[in-house]
């Protein structure tokens, strides 16, 4: 077995030369078992690499590189995913903040909107109650749901005027 952690590095993927970087190690490794061989005077014509096996230190090295790169790929994406989150919630925002502006509006040129929206939350109140199968005892004025207050005086708004 020839163990050749230094020849790993020619197997480092470029784009161009790959071919020739396995060569160039094979032919490297061919050359080194030749010389070894001429002493004991075995000719070596050809040498096929089948298993090339490294250190325990460098297969570490290696293997914790590949954990780096996948918590760093795991951070890109959570902090794209919080770069998300940010814009639709400035999005929700300013949605919001829109509609406040709508309904201001709304209700500085007719006072009248601001009773609708009233009516409609005690339609919302009373849908839900209705449907509720507890029996439930509340105060109208809280609730909203005591519409007849607006319009109909009581004896001490009639003696106020």
């Amino acid at each position: 077995m020839y163990i050749c952690e230094e020849s790993f590095f020619f197997f480092k993927k470029k784009k161009k030369g790959d071919f020739e970087n396995c060569k160039q190690v094979s032919n490297r490794i061919k050359r080194d078992l030749q010389e070894r061989a001429e002493g004991f005077n075995i000719l070596i014509q050809d040498c096929a690499i089948t298993h090339l096996e490294f250190s325990q230190e460098f297969a570490k090295a290696v293997e914790d590189k590949q954990i780096a790169q996948q918590e760093a790929e795991q951070a890109k994406y959570l902090v794209s995913m919080a770069e998300q989150d940010k814009k639709s919630k400035i999005i929700a925002a300013e949605g919001e903040a829109k509609a406040a502006q709508l309904i201001g509006e709304a209700m500085r040129r007719n006072p009248v909107f601001a009773e609708l929206r009233r009516i409609d939350a005690a339609r919302q109140v009373a849908h839900v109650l209705s449907n509720s199968h507890n029996r439930i005892f509340l105060n109208s004025d809280a609730l909203l749901i005591n519409m007849m207050s607006d319009f109909v005086k009581t004896p001490q708004q009639k003696q106020a005027q």
